[in-house]
């Protein structure tokens, strides 16, 4: 995905509903993958609620998706903030895996330019230059 975003030059990234969006219609393009958009976490302590940007269904395995966009910043800090989200609307919801992706203005901060691990290999982030 990485790739095809950063090669393709027609492809406008102003927001982030922009960039969930275009994570959406990458993944569509897969038979075996399945995406829902703005998905509402009920969570049962205190009846807090939540939203996913993004539940990606790939044959036996959910996936909660996290889209940041960064007109500049570091990646690092959007990501740690993002992450921490992501373990708690994981611990919270039956979703056992998470995906952080900043589309980064500009260039991506060192160490961003490959998959990145967190909380025990439960969470990817990865940045996107566009």
């Amino acid at each position: 995905m990485k790739r095809f975003v950063e090669q393709d030059q027609e492809t406008t990234i102003e927001a982030e509903a922009d960039a969930v969006r275009l994570v959406l219609e990458y993944f569509d393009q897969m038979k075996a993958a399945q995406g829902s958009l703005e998905v509402p976490l009920l969570y049962p302590e205190g009846g807090m609620r939540g939203r996913a940007d993004l539940i990606l269904t790939l044959r036996d395995y959910r996936v909660l998706v996290e889209t940041k966009f960064s007109a500049r910043g570091s990646s690092s800090r959007i990501v740690e903030a993002a992450a921490e989200q992501l373990s708690q609307m994981m611990t919270l919801s039956d979703v056992t895996a998470g995906v952080v992706i900043v589309f980064q203005r500009g260039e991506t901060e060192a160490g961003f330019e490959t998959v990145r691990r967190y909380r025990d290999g439960t969470i990817y982030a990865v940045a996107i230059r566009v």
